[in-house]
């Protein structure tokens, strides 16, 4: 009988007919409750009924205890690990989930799924709907990385095992598609949500409350785009299709209202809003208790309203009721929503202060709320696996600590008061690099907090064995002739077992190596005292933040901190003309056109970036630490005079570069840290690579199932030559150059200088690339930036003697997300990087003298600076443009680097023997 009651009940289910079959069956199932014995597995399924009968009313804490009482039966019926029990797991996982209670429901999800994969064939669509499931949570932790892989991993699944236009399948389309419009890649968002549309509008009644779903996130999408009466349009379907079917009181109602409500407010129309948003509010406290994420969101979208009507003391008592609907217990129930209330409520006091009080107690109670920001945005790092999830984290906040930049500046404007600029030197901090602090810090981690040795191999080999993983998933689906079901399949379920044991790894440090734990998610940055003590002398860092009208420059001395804020207009245009007239400069005669804007844009450039800061910069040695578009130039090529039309011998003209040394970093707490952490583990010298030495003019080369034509670098074979000449190493060049080839010998060597073309991958910034010897044996000949995310070199410099390796896609709070970026992700403390095409001869002949700077003990950025200097003077006028020598750039660790003795050894041997033997010589024949 129960069999047939679930079945019918999923029949009926999303249609207005369940409660119906509620009403009717619920004397039954209570019958049942009454007379079967209490471990009667009629018993457990009653339960198990009553339970889904509850949640499809919304009542999930009704349906949880209920649950719990049917899992309670099957476990001493079946054991507890059946699939009874872990199907309730997954039931109780999605009543937490509506609960607001993330983190309990992901745990019932993975109980669930470890117990799905014991007793269910790896395919079944039990375990593809838990992995959807896991997803979900994912999605609602902000953890988007890891939404991203289960929920493509459950679409696998299902593909193996249902049609192309299963309902089944457009609910993963409909998840991922979510998961889509969270990070803002709204095309992929659309892709899904209109495959999910036309599977349920081929399959299910045009009132199906499952079409209903899709119109409320297609609206969604429209109201992103400002297309605001198409969003109301899809809104208004959706509200309609969930009445009939719920009876005009249920959760998604309740969305429904608040998604309307929200429309009106940026329509300006706020009675309307009011209106519709209490309704919302109305209809989720008759079902969600009064500590929960969606009662949180309804008076966070009340706040929003009363803001923009200028009522800011009704918008902080409306925000005040959001933070205590989104908090248990002192657990705060959904960092997301936490994340957006906070925000509106520090942007709340602050228009207060500029339309109404001018107070500047509202701006101090400002900043006490991005203090709040920044240490929720610290657990939410902690608490995601991926580094992915974490740049999405950063790239959402960085707006939110450019105005606490801001607005503290302000404050130190008007109290004179310093403490103002330490906090804006803080809320700077916060929001440059924060992916690659974490990388320094479990760097850092792994040398002092006693775990053992064999504990952080095995966390090491599971990281690179889950990333290769991944590629080979990546080179299937990408695969342009038939796809391998099968083949995929088999990848997906040696991702989930890797994936189940780093896991299990993790919380074995959480609990048994608590100290390598704290220390690896340590979210700190330094403080102002930490900063200068470990600051050289004779050292000032600029750290730059840019706003779209607005540049703040920091200048950090051993004995001072100041801000300047300097107007700008045009700055991003300057940038983008600057880059654009240095790629003029490389034609085979003077331009004359092009000389002449270089000489106004680099000294314009300089007067807008340093002039302003000269006094404090003196002659000491400059560390940059960029913001934004400025990552995009080389400081040093700029122009510290202004330059008459006439002249044109770039030999001469007054480049920064001939006043003092010039060097990069991406934050100033990570440029310190830099200095006191990384200790350097190689013993050998240098590594060279150079796939691409042959002497044809190009290689077809087959990448992502595209064919490329990557044309060949003659001088590299003679630039890693002469290196390798110069201070020993070992060479891999032509068909030895294969990236398995790097990966095995790059641990052991202090310099990996790697000659190479790049590729830089603007859509999908972790994908860029390193290219090696096409290696028709292995999948993989790249090296991505995502590779590199798990891999830890412990060498003292990485040398990208490619093109473009210092370019890639910016993303706020963390950064351009280049290749040079990806060997500081490794562990390598300095990256010598190219910003644009550069010319293989040039880079050659720069490299070689660089690196006899540094086997002479110059400082690194020293030795560079000199080895351009040296070519500019050797130049003719033609080939001293700052095309040909500024592409280069080094940021990182700048210590002189110990170079092995033996090699050294070797050649002062060689020389000193022919000297002694002609010593004895002449001693003999004087006697």
């Amino acid at each position: 009988m129960h069999i047939q009651l679930k079945y019918l009940f999923f029949r009926l289910r999303r249609s207005a007919l369940v409660a119906t079959f509620y009403v009717f069956i619920s004397p039954v199932l209570d019958l049942g409750l009454k007379y079967l014995d209490e471990n009667n597995k009629h018993l457990a399924n009653t339960f198990h009924l009553k339970s889904l009968a509850f949640w499809y009313k919304g009542d999930y804490y009704q349906a949880s205890y209920l649950e719990q009482e049917a899992i309670k039966r099957w476990e001493i019926i079946f054991g507890e690990r059946s699939y009874d029990v872990a199907k309730g797991y997954n039931n109780l996982g999605l009543y937490c989930k509506n609960t607001g209670n993330y983190d309990k429901a992901l745990e019932y999800y993975l109980s669930a799924l470890k117990i799905f994969e014991l007793v269910l064939d790896s395919i079944n669509p039990n375990i593809a709907s838990n992995i959807n499931n896991i997803s979900t949570v994912y999605k609602e932790k902000g953890d988007y990385d890891q939404a991203l892989k289960f929920s493509k991993r459950a679409i696998n699944i299902t593909l193996n095992t249902h049609p192309v236009d299963s309902i089944k399948l457009a609910k993963k389309y409909n998840n991922i598609g979510r998961i889509f419009i969270d990070i803002n890649d709204l095309d992929s968002a659309y892709k899904y949500y209109k495959l999910t549309l036309d599977i349920r509008l081929k399959t299910l009644p045009k009132n199906h409350p499952d079409i209903a779903e899709i119109y409320n996130n297609m609206g969604r999408i429209k109201r992103i785009e400002g297309k605001y009466i198409v969003a109301l349009d899809y809104y208004y379907k959706s509200l309609n299709i969930y009445k009939k079917s719920f009876n005009g009181r249920h959760p998604k109602i309740a969305v429904c209202y608040n998604n309307i409500s929200n429309i009106y407010t940026e329509k300006g129309d706020f009675n309307k809003a009011i209106f519709f948003n209490s309704k919302a509010l109305n209809i989720s406290s008759g079902f969600y208790r009064k500590n929960h994420p969606y009662i949180a969101h309804c008076y966070l979208t009340f706040g929003d309203i009363y803001k923009r009507m200028g009522k800011y003391e009704n918008a902080l008592n409306y925000l005040e009721s959001a933070i205590n609907a989104n908090t248990l217990s002192g657990r705060i129930l959904s960092y997301q929503e936490q994340l957006q209330i906070l925000s509106l409520k520090a942007g709340v006091y602050k228009s207060r202060f500029y339309y109404e009080s001018r107070d500047t107690n509202d701006l101090k109670k400002a900043i006490t709320v991005f203090t709040d920001i920044s240490n929720l945005v610290d657990n939410l790092r902690k608490s995601y696996k991926s580094k992915g999830s974490m740049l999405v984290l950063s790239k959402s906040v960085s707006e939110i600590f450019f105005e606490a930049v801001r607005i503290s500046y302000l404050l130190f404007e008007i109290t004179d008061n310093k403490f103002y600029i330490d906090k804006a030197f803080f809320f700077a901090e916060k929001n440059k690099a924060n992916v690659l602090v974490e990388a320094i810090l479990e760097s850092r981690s792994q040398t002092s907090s006693g775990i053992l040795d064999s504990l952080i191999m095995q966390e090491k080999k599971l990281k690179i064995q889950l990333q290769e993983c991944d590629n080979k998933r990546q080179a299937e689906i990408f695969n342009k002739g038939k796809r391998n079901s099968e083949r995929i399949y088999k990848i997906e379920q040696e991702f989930a077992m890797l994936n189940n044991d780093y896991d299990s790894l993790i919380k074995l440090f959480e609990k048994n190596y608590r100290n390598y734990f704290l220390l690896k998610y340590n979210t700190s940055t330094l403080s102002l005292a930490e900063a200068q003590k470990y600051l050289p002398s004779g050292t000032v860092i600029a750290e730059y933040v840019m706003t779209d009208s607005l540049l703040f420059i920091f200048t950090l001395t051993k004995k001072n901190l100041s801000v300047t804020k300097v107007l700008i207009d045009s700055l991003d245009t300057n940038i983008y003309e600057f880059r654009k007239t240095l790629s003029h400069l490389s034609t085979n005669v003077i331009n004359i056109r092009a000389s002449q804007r270089y000489c106004k844009l680099a000294y314009k450039l300089y007067e807008m970036l340093l002039q302003p800061v000269e006094d404090k910069i003196g002659r000491q040695d400059l560390i940059i630490i960029p913001d934004g578009k400025l990552g995009y130039i080389p400081f040093e090529v700029l122009l510290t005079e202004r330059v008459e039309d006439s002249i044109f011998d770039f030999r001469n003209l007054p480049y920064l570069i001939k006043k003092l040394p010039v060097s990069y970093g991406n934050s100033t707490t990570i440029h310190l840290e830099l200095l006191n952490t990384l200790k350097c583990r190689a013993k050998n010298n240098f590594l060279g690579i150079a796939p691409f030495t042959g002497t044809e003019t190009s290689e077809n080369y087959v990448f992502n199932n595209d064919t490329l034509q990557l044309s060949k670098l003659p001088s590299t074979l003679h630039e890693v030559e002469s290196i390798n000449k110069l201070i020993g190493g070992k060479i891999y060049e032509g068909n030895s150059a294969t990236r398995n080839n790097f990966l095995k010998s790059a641990a052991d060597y202090k310099i990996l200088h790697i000659a190479t073309h790049g590729f830089v991958d603007d859509k999908r910034p972790l994908e860029s690339c390193l290219f090696f010897y096409q290696d028709t044996s292995t999948i993989v000949n790249v090296l991505k930036i995502d590779d590199l995310f798990n891999l830890n070199f412990g060498s003292e410099m990485a040398v990208l003697s490619a093109c473009n390796t210092g370019i890639g896609r910016l993303e706020n709070g963390e950064g351009i997300m280049s290749l040079a970026r990806g060997f500081s992700y490794a562990g390598v403390p300095g990256v010598t990087m190219s910003l644009w095409n550069v010319n293989d001869k040039s880079t050659s002949e720069i490299m070689y003298l660089f690196y006899d700077y540094l086997q002479n003990g110059y400082l690194r950025n020293e030795a560079l600076r000199q080895a351009k200097l040296d070519y500019i003077k050797q130049s003719d006028k033609l080939f001293a443009t700052p095309y040909y020598w500024g592409g280069f750039v080094y940021i990182g660790k700048n210590d002189a680097i110990e170079f092995d003795g033996s090699y050294s050894n070797y050649w002062f041997f060689l020389l000193i023997i022919p000297v002694l033997a002609f010593g004895v010589y002449f001693y003999r024949r004087k006697k």
